[in-house]
């Protein structure tokens, strides 16, 4: 059966090319040591997210200001700032990095300064450092740039849709249910699977977990493991094979996710 996905004329996202509309992320590290103020500039809009230690952040012409895990740091592309260092201690940072291009469409109002981290954003990113492909890592940065929308603007993201939007809202969730549960076993990325629905991956990506409470990925892996389990008895002796037919990159990938979803290893339940 040909999938039916409605014409997203009036979708909230912005669909662009994937080059422009892809989160770009980072991490660094630095074992410690103190240093002076240097000058720094970054060719993209960049989230930093401190994750252990803190530094000293300096804009043009506003005082020093502490940078530690409780904070998060936004630089506008281009815009200079000062890095200062007073402590040894062992630092390391998570950083998303978003192009002109999808900053317009979907952030036009952030600007360089300082926001309080939650813990449901430090969560966020957590997951993001955790995320087991490219699919979860794409959702994961998508989730930690709504959190920071949210921070800056509570009043606008807390409003409920309308009765035509929310009608809408629906009918993406379905497209999306329909083209996992056809591709499933595919090497989906957030990017292709919401355009293939013609919307944004941050629109889609903040929709489907608003309508059923979990993610894109989760909902993804929950339908290889449903299909996995499915043909388990015929598949006896070639667990690997079957990991690779159902979607995951690898038999420990596979084993691992069975396990937490079921509380047993996938070989227990075959036939002996």
């Amino acid at each position: 059966m040909a999938a039916r996905f409605p014409d997203w004329s009036e979708d909230q996202g912005q669909v662009m090319p994937e080059d422009q509309a892809r989160l770009g992320w980072s991490e660094w590290h630095c074992s410690g040591r103190v240093s002076a103020w240097r000058e720094e500039q970054l060719p993209r809009f960049q989230i930093e997210f401190m994750l252990e230690g803190m530094d000293l952040r300096r804009l043009a012409g506003a005082r020093p200001r502490v940078i530690d895990p409780s904070q998060v740091f936004l630089l506008a592309a281009g815009e200079g700032f000062e890095l200062a260092s007073p402590t040894a201690q062992r630092r390391r940072s998570r950083c998303l990095q978003l192009q002109a291009p999808l900053l317009q469409a979907w952030a036009p109002d952030l600007v360089s300064g300082l926001l309080p981290s939650s813990p449901e954003l430090a969560l966020a990113v957590h997951a993001l450092g955790a995320a087991p492909d490219a699919l979860a890592r794409d959702e994961a940065g998508w989730r930690v740039l709504a959190l920071i929308l949210r921070l800056q603007r509570p009043a606008a993201a807390e409003r409920a849709p309308g009765r035509r939007s929310q009608r809408r809202q629906e009918d993406l969730v379905e497209a999306l249910r329909e083209r996992m549960a056809m591709d499933f076993a595919q090497p989906l990325s957030l990017e292709s699977l919401a355009r293939a629905c013609g919307a944004s991956a941050f629109h889609a990506a903040r929709v489907f977990r608003q309508h059923t409470g979990q993610s894109i990925h989760g909902h993804l892996q929950r339908l290889r493991l449903r299909a996995a389990l499915a043909q388990l008895p015929e598949r006896r002796g070639q667990l690997t094979e079957l990991a690779l037919d159902c979607g995951f990159a690898s038999h420990s990938h596979f084993s691992s996710s069975f396990r937490r979803e079921f509380g047993r290893v996938p070989s227990s339940l075959q036939p002996a």
